[in-house]
Order: structure tokens, then C-alpha cells, then sequence
């Protein structure tokens, strides 16, 4: 893949993705605090690139996506060329994890090569 620098500057990987029974929301727009930490079909994508090596001055993720895709941010990473490991993770609207029924995170993990612009 090759990646292209968005609107902000950061050289990124589009991450097409489509979610079913769940809505895609802000931070916190899922209804009241409650429901925030709670809904399990409200919230957002939490994305993680190499783990969290490619996390910003060491944030939960690399990214949110509210909608798809969602950027890979490989600016962040020590290389943007080579292979990367993806991780999406479906989260609350308050940014907790929503848990299946064996425990685990929902979640779908990819991995593709990049170069840079």
C-alpha cells in the first residue's frame, strides 16, 4: 500500500472497515455517562499500529475512527515503509473496550506492507 499524508500532515494507511449493529460516535456522544460506558452497540474504532509503538507521546492508540476508514497513522511509527500489524478495536464511548462473551475485546487484526509518498 501506499500511504499519503491527510489534511493534518500525518502520513497514513486508509483502513476500510464495516461494523454491524453498532453505531459509529464521538467520544462520549452515545447517550449519558452511563450509557457512555455501557452501550455495548454505541461508541467508536480504536486503532493500534505495531501494538503501541506507533501510539503519539504515548496515547492509548495510534487513532479513533468515527466513521471508515480508519487511518493508520505511520507517521507516528519509526519507519512508514515495511510491514505494519493493524488492530481495530470496537470501544464504548468512553473509550473502554466492549467485551464479548468470552472476555476478549472485539476486535479484527490486519497486516500489510507500506511505503511512504
Amino acid at each position: 500500500m501506499t500511504a499519503t499524508v491527510n489534511g493534518s500532515g500525518q502520513t497514513v494507511v486508509p483502513i476500510g472497515f464495516k461494523t454491524t449493529l453498532f453505531t459509529l460516535a464521538a467520544a462520549g456522544m452515545c447517550g449519558t455517562a452511563g450509557q457512555n460506558a455501557s452501550d455495548d452497540h454505541c461508541g467508536h474504532v480504536g486503532v493500534f499500529v505495531d501494538g503501541t509503538s506507533c501510539n503519539a507521546d504515548g496515547g492509548a492508540a495510534n487513532g479513533v475512527a468515527f466513521a471508515s476508514p480508519a487511518d493508520a497513522i505511520l507517521s507516528q511509527c519509526m519507519s512508514v515503509d515495511g510491514s505494519h500489524d493493524v488492530e481495530l478495536v470496537l470501544r464504548h464511548g468512553d473509550g473502554t473496550p466492549i467485551i464479548d462473551f468470552t472476555g476478549m475485546p472485539i476486535h479484527a487484526n490486519l497486516s500489510f506492507a507500506a511505503t511512504g509518498p
